[in-house]
C-alpha cells in the first residue's frame, strides 16, 4: 500500500494495526533506553570497568586502548542501531511495510543484530588474549573460553535474531518485487 493511502478513512484493519503497533514500539524503545542510561546512572563508568575487565579507571586517560576501542565500537552499534530502529518503525508507522527501503531497513537491522552476536563472541576473547599475552594462555584453557564465549553469544539470541531478520528481510523483498510485477500486468 502507498504511504499516501493510509490517510484515508477506509484503511484496513490490520494496516491500522502495525500502525498503532509501531507506535507503540517507538515509545518503548525511547522508555527502554532512558531506563538503561537510569539503571546505569554512571553509564560511562560502569561500560569502562565492563571493558576494562571490572577495573575502575579514574578518568578516560586511564583508560586502556581496547576499552576505549570496544566502547567506541559499541556505541557506534548502538547509535546506528537506534538510527535504524526508529527509521523502520516509523516506514511501518506510515504503512510503507512492502517497500525497498522497509526490506533495506529490516536487513540492516538484522546484521547490527548480527554483528553485536559476534562482538559477544570475540570482545572476551580479544581481552584474555590482550591480558594474558605471551606465555599465559594454554590451548585447552583458551578452548573452554571460547567454547563458554561462543555459546554465550549463541544462546544471547543476538545471532539467531539478527539471521532471521535478514532472512525475512529477503523474504519481504521477494514478495515486494513479486506485487510490484504483477501491478505491472494488470
Amino acid at each position: 500500500m502507498n504511504p499516501s493511502q493510509t490517510n484515508l478513512p477506509n484503511v484496513s484493519t490490520p494496516l491500522r494495526q502495525i500502525r498503532f503497533i509501531s507506535r507503540m514500539l517507538k515509545i518503548f524503545f525511547a522508555l527502554f533506553l532512558l531506563g538503561l542510561v537510569y539503571r546505569n546512572s554512571d553509564f560511562l563508568g560502569t561500560l569502562l570497568s565492563w571493558l576494562g575487565g571490572g577495573a575502575k579507571f579514574s578518568n578516560l586517560s586511564d583508560t586502556p586502548e581496547l576499552a576505549l576501542t570496544e566502547m567506541t565500537v559499541f556505541l557506534v552499534w548502538l547509535v546506528a542501531s537506534v538510527f535504524t530502529v526508529s527509521k523502520l518503525l516509523g516506514q511501518f508507522e506510515q504503512g510503507a511495510i512492502f517497500t525497498a527501503r522497509s526490506t533495506r531497513l529490516l536487513r540492516r537491522l538484522g546484521w547490527l543484530a548480527l554483528v553485536f552476536g559476534l562482538l559477544e563472541l570475540c570482545l572476551p576473547l580479544l581481552n584474555i588474549l590482550c591480558r594474558e599475552w605471551p606465555g599465559n594462555i594454554h590451548a585447552a584453557w583458551f578452548g573452554q573460553v571460547f567454547l563458554m564465549s561462543f555459546l554465550g553469544a549463541i544462546s544471547s539470541g543476538w545471532v539467531m535474531a539478527g539471521i532471521f531478520s535478514i532472512l525475512l528481510s529477503f523474504i519481504m523483498d521477494e514478495g515486494r518485487k513479486i506485487s510490484e510485477e504483477q501491478e505491472l500486468t494488470v
